[in-house]
């Protein structure tokens, strides 16, 4: 199995760590919580007029 095999875990949060470490028996020390991020400089609202094109 996988789990026997890794080094090492991330998690998409503390909830998800503690899953983890509840079903998969994985010592807390292997497992890091690391959130998802936004980088907004590239990943912004379009302006209105924009968005209407972009449906077209």
């Amino acid at each position: 199995m996988f789990v026997l095999k890794a080094k090492h875990f991330i998690a998409i949060s503390k909830s998800t760590k503690k899953g983890m470490q509840r079903l998969l028996k994985i010592h807390s020390n292997k497992i890091t919580a690391i959130y998802p991020g936004v980088d907004f400089k590239k990943f912004y609202p379009l302006k209105k007029e924009k968005e209407q094109n972009f449906c077209n």
